[in-house]
Formats: C-alpha cells, sequence, structure tokens
C-alpha cells in the first residue's frame, strides 16, 4: 500500500494493476473534470483531448479513442477510468485509464481477436456504451454494443492485473429464472450493478422473448439468466392490464433494500417509456408510466416527461430521481421524483435559465444522461442541446431546495 501511494504521488506512468475502485461522472468528446465547491466558483479543466495518437494496449503508437459517451468512474485514488465508443488499434473503441498524477494509458483495444465465453478464439466485443462497474477487488465490467462472436455485444471484464475476459456473448437461446428457453437479449447499452452476492445484473435494449430487449442476472459461476423480457403485457402503473415498456437503454440500479430499478425509452400505458422494478422476490412491477398527465413542483398539473434515456439515482431517503429526453410543459424534457408513490416533474427543460453568474440565456434541452446526486441532495446532468453557446449543450445543477 506505501508503495502504491508513493507511486500514486510521482509523475510517471501507472500500470492499471497499480490502481483499483469506485464510480462518477462524464465526459463526450474531452475528459474533464468539473470542480465544485459549494458557495464557491467552478473550475472546469481539460485533462485530456481524445482523438490523437497513444501508446495503445498492444504497446504499439496507433490512434486513441473517439466518442466517448460513458460516464467516468473513480477509484478511491482518484484515478479515473472510461470507454470510448470507436477508436483505438481495431476502430472498435477502447478501456482508458487517467492516473490521478500520471499519464492517460489505453488499457484494452475492443475488436481483436479474444478467447469467447465458450472457451474458443473469436471476435471481441466492440463500441462500448454504457458505464464502466469497478468491483470491490478493482476489477473493470462493462458490455459492448456489438461484437462477439454473434455480433450482439459481449459482457467483459478486465481485471486489475490487466487480464482481459469475455464472460458471456449476447444473441443465443438462453434460460428464464422459470426454466423456458427464449431468445437472449443483444445490443447491450447500460453498466452492470452487482448485488451483495457478487451477481451481475444488466439490460440489452434488443433481443430477448420479443426481441424488445431483457434484463439478466449472471452470477458469479458463470449462470446467465433471463428475469424478464420487455415487450409483453403487464399491469400498468394505473392498474390495468397493459402494454409492457420496451428498449431500456441504460442499465439497472440497486435502492437500499435490494430491489432493481430502470427504465424504459418506448411503450408502456402511453407508448413514451416507463420507469420499472424487480423487487428481491422477482416480481415485475410496472411503477411510472411517462407521456402522460403530470404534477409539477409548483403544484400545477402538465406534460409529463417523453422517453427515458436514462437511469436514476437514489438519494439517501430513498427517493427516485430522473430524467427524460422529450415532453413537459416546453417539449425538452424533463427532471422528475419519485418519493413514495408521489411523483412530481422538478424541471421542465427548454426555457431560459440563469447561469452561475446570474446571467440568462436559453435552457439546455434534450436530457439523455442519467443524474447524479452530491451529498447535499443536490442533482447533477447534462443536456446535449441548448445553452449560451450555439445550442452546445450545458451542465445543470437542481439544489435539493428546487433551485435551477
Amino acid at each position: 500500500m506505501n508503495e502504491l501511494r508513493n507511486c500514486l504521488s510521482t509523475n510517471h506512468r501507472i500500470g492499471f494493476s497499480e490502481v483499483s475502485q469506485l464510480g462518477l461522472r462524464l465526459c463526450y468528446l474531452t475528459l474533464f473534470i468539473f470542480t465544485i465547491t459549494v458557495g464557491r466558483a467552478q473550475t472546469y479543466v481539460d485533462l485530456h483531448d481524445f482523438g490523437g495518437t497513444v501508446t495503445n494496449a498492444n504497446a504499439t503508437s496507433g490512434p486513441d479513442g473517439i466518442k466517448p459517451q460513458s460516464s467516468i468512474v473513480y477509484d478511491n485514488f482518484g484515478n479515473s477510468y472510461g470507454a470510448t465508443t470507436i477508436g483505438g488499434a481495431n476502430g472498435c473503441g477502447i478501456i482508458w485509464v487517467k492516473p490521478r498524477f500520471g499519464s492517460y494509458i489505453n488499457l484494452h483495444d475492443f475488436g481483436g481477436i479474444v478467447t469467447n465465453a465458450d472457451g474458443t478464439m473469436g471476435p471481441d466485443g466492440q463500441n462500448p456504451c454504457g458505464n464502466i462497474t469497478i468491483d470491490a477487488a478493482g476489477n473493470l465490467y462493462g458490455t459492448t454494443q456489438y461484437g462477439g462472436p454473434g455480433s450482439n455485444g459481449v459482457i467483459w471484464k478486465l481485471t486489475k492485473s490487466g487480464t482481459y475476459t469475455d464472460l458471456h456473448d449476447f444473441g443465443n437461446l438462453v434460460q428464464t429464472v422459470g426454466g423456458l428457453i427464449v431468445p437472449d437479449g443483444a445490443l447491450s447499452y447500460g453498466p452492470v450493478a452487482f448485488d451483495s452476492s457478487g451477481n451481475m445484473y444488466g439490460t440489452a435494449s434488443s433481443g430477448g422473448k420479443y426481441n424488445t430487449g431483457m434484463v439478466w442476472e449472471l452470477s458469479p459461476a458463470g449462470t446467465y439468466l433471463s428475469l424478464h423480457d420487455f415487450g409483453g403485457s403487464v399491469i400498468n402503473a394505473n392498474g390495468v392490464l397493459g402494454p409492457d415498456g420496451q428498449h431500456p437503454y441504460t442499465g439497472v440500479t440497486f435502492d437500499s433494500s435490494g430491489n432493481l430499478y430502470g427504465t424504459t425509452v418506448y411503450s408502456g400505458r402511453n407508448s413514451y417509456g416507463m420507469l420499472w422494478k424487480i423487487t428481491t422476490l422477482g416480481a415485475y412491477v410496472d411503477v411510472h408510466d411517462f407521456g402522460g398527465t403530470a404534477t409539477y413542483s409548483d403544484s400545477t398539473t402538465g406534460p409529463d416527461g417523453q422517453y427515458p434515456y436514462g437511469g436514476v439515482a437514489f438519494d439517501g431517503a430513498g427517493h427516485i430521481y430522473g430524467t427524460s429526453e422529450q415532453g413537459g410543459a416546453l417539449s425538452g424534457g424533463v427532471v422528475w421524483s419519485l418519493v413514495g408513490s408521489s411523483y412530481t416533474v422538478l424541471h421542465s427543460f427548454g426555457g431560459i435559465a440563469a447561469d452561475v453568474s446570474g446571467n440568462s440565456h436559453p435552457d439546455g434541452y434534450t436530457c439523455t444522461s442519467s443524474p447524479a446526486l452530491d451529498e447535499y441532495g443536490n442533482l447533477y446532468g447534462t443536456a446535449q442541446f441548448g445553452g449560451a453557446h450555439n445550442d452546445c449543450g450545458m451542465v445543470w445543477e437542481l439544489t435539493a431546495t428546487g433551485h435551477y
């Protein structure tokens, strides 16, 4: 441990084996840190520009990764990790690390030839999109949209010693919890999550029994199960039998009791997506159907959000928060909360907003990222469009007292 601290205190290249675990925030074409001190100014720092020439994971000089769509995760030493969707030695994306006090390193180039989950040599996964997850031992996990033997993506693991493993290849026939054999999921865009027993969970946006996505589980022993196939008929949030959600574009989030939550972008009672839950007993519940009429934070009513691409976040009291890409009073999407059974639209994107200096300019809109909460209950996220500079997007904050 002392050797590791000494290594991290010097400005030299660190190997992946010298770093480990935890989680946090976001990048797009540039890796950045947005440092926030309560009551003080923000400092924006450019840490790395993607798209240049780097030493690739095969130790040769080559193209860096391009277009990171995932958030950044941090270990407890302040080293940051992420992935890019394309670029790298094979043009199919990379896994990278930026040590806190060291140089940017490419840890793995997707798109080559690896040992697949069935033990044979074959194509690696391609084009990772979801966030990386770090376990307690400091190993990295994630999914890819494409690649693998069936071209439907893979679940991968990269140990802290640098060993890359293909854990599961999407697109074959798999078993449900009840023992039925159904088509596997495909095109996994979201991150993975672990329960206290080490079981891994995630979603696939396509495939499954109805070809509209599924929720899956992978045990430490390698047993893979389909927990729920989206696209059938369920009891909707209004208590009436109706259409299930379809096509989840994010992963799953655990509440403090071990229940799984997530969103689907489409279908549900109003055809604009839904918030769903799988209980610890395995029961699937439609918690909220987007696209109807909702109560706003000022006690008025108006259009609800539509198409929730992002996942959910929990505060310390168990309240749930999320965003939608469209809908709301101004059609630019919303920030929403669920407190018990009370659903509230907290903010409608697309109007006029004040920046940190008090200047008014166009608000952001089209929010597809998952929100993040700090220890004070303030909510943060990004919008793809809007803002003060030619519709190029913005970073937003919604305080615990409701100030945007």
